[in-house]
């Protein structure tokens, strides 16, 4: 996630809140305590910083580098930065309901407590997991949000993952999530694992149930959306085409009945009748684009043709198009859903991979049509794609998902990158599709 959009999530943070964050290095902790810390701050919050003596100096190391309001905010009390003289997790849930009416009552907006985990006894990290269950509860209906911190090699990946049930929000990898395997206080605190099985079973199908119906609100804009570009198209070259047709037939008429001594009106008449050829070609081009008529009329292998001679003209790329499908049935959507997969691969190419040749190639085995699409280019190492590109390869996967198919996509840096989509022969049914 970039920058921005991290700083816009902890901004959309809101009081009642308990989010948790597991970090490697302390570049990592930077990243995302900085802008909660900074956020609280301009909000005018009162913000306490738990830590063990040597993560406080770290603090107070970066935040002077950030902001030089650092010293004015600790000698005006709004932060304050403190290593707790009892290291029982206990001491700290009887902070929250004592110095939240406090920061109130000394006219700050609400309380911003940040938890560097760090200064718990390692002995006491049972009843640290039972503090952060709680906290969830004491912060309910509370002018106060909690940030804790955890230290990936200090402590034992198993009370990281209890630490991660514990906890509705999660801040990892620049990012804050919704934790779908959050598990409630009145269950957690009953250290009876039926029941956590029972809500992270659930959880799972919930997660599921949202996927589907994404997925199914997403083909059905994609299938209203085709409608609307047919409908569009249509009126596009039916309408304006004829009524520019039919002016530039009065334009011709009226031309061919100038006297000759009208020849600066003749010359304008001729102007007009170039004006109006080009803009009937343009509303063709539109139109085209908008939805190629030789998909509805003559189907994908025409299509993909087409499309293939139109953008080596265009873009310089030679294009090679091979068909081995003749035989097979395909319905409109699959059609539609492949010619614009094509669409949005050659798109990519032309846009970043620098290729001179692509190859095209269609065909079909005993379950799936299958469309693919392989580039000379530069290619890219896979999970550094462009972010372009990614949404690209995004609404390709998200086509085909909708018809119960996929995209795979296969890079070498400086070979190329082969794009496949496949997309089952019989009919599907999105609501079904697979998270």
């Amino acid at each position: 996630m970039p920058a921005d959009a991290f700083h816009q999530s902890v901004a959309d943070l809101r009081v009642g809140e308990h989010l948790c964050c597991l970090y490697e290095t302390d570049e990592e902790q930077r990243a995302v305590l900085a802008p909660f810390l900074r956020q609280g701050l301009e909000r005018g919050e009162k913000v306490l910083c738990v830590a063990n003596s040597r993560m406080g100096e770290s603090i107070r190391g970066f935040w002077r580098e950030d902001s030089a309001a650092l010293d004015s905010s600790l000698a005006s009390g709004q932060l304050q930065i403190f290593t707790p003289s009892d290291s029982d997790p206990a001491a700290m849930l009887a902070l929250l309901p004592a110095e939240t009416p406090k920061a109130l009552a000394q006219g700050y907006s609400a309380l911003r407590l940040i938890g560097e985990m760090t200064w718990i006894r390692e002995e006491l990290s049972e009843r640290l997991i039972e503090f952060e269950a709680k906290l969830n509860e004491a912060l309910t209906g509370t002018a106060c949000l909690v940030f804790c911190l955890y230290d990936r090699h200090r402590f034992d990946p198993t009370l990281l993952l209890d630490a991660l049930h514990t906890h509705p929000l999660v801040a990892t990898g620049a990012q804050i999530v919704q934790n779908h395997y959050y598990v409630s206080p009145a269950v957690f605190l009953q250290k009876q694992p039926a029941a956590r099985l029972q809500q992270w079973i659930q959880a799972l199908l919930e997660r599921h149930h949202t996927l589907v119906e994404l997925r199914t609100l997403a083909a059905r804009l994609q299938s209203v959306r085709e409608e609307e570009r047919i409908a569009v198209a249509r009126e596009f070259h039916d309408q304006l085409g004829q009524a520019l047709t039919g002016l530039k037939m009065d334009l011709a008429w009226m031309g061919k009945r100038l006297r000759k001594d009208q020849g600066a009106l003749k010359e304008r008449a001729q102007s007009g009748l170039r004006l109006i050829d080009i803009t009937i070609q343009e509303v063709r081009r539109i139109s085209t684009q908008l939805r190629p008529g030789v998909l509805d009329e003559l189907g994908l292998v025409a299509a993909i043709e087409w499309q293939a001679k139109e953008f080596q003209s265009r873009t310089g790329i030679q294009c090679w198009f091979t068909s081995r499908h003749e035989d097979v049935q395909m319905a409109p959507d699959q059609a539609t859903a492949l010619f614009r997969i094509l669409q949005e691969a050659l798109t990519n190419i032309a846009r970043h991979s620098q290729a001179s040749e692509v190859e095209i190639r269609l065909g079909a085995d005993a379950r799936d049509l299958i469309l693919e699409l392989k580039d000379n280019g530069i290619g890219f190492i896979e999970g550094e794609k462009p972010s372009t590109q990614s949404l690209g390869l995004l609404g390709m996967r998200e086509r085909a998902l909708a018809l119960r198919g996929e995209v795979q996509v296969r890079s070498v840096a400086g070979a190329g990158t082969t794009v496949t989509a496949r997309i089952p022969v019989a009919d599907g049914d999105p609501a079904g599709a697979h998270p």
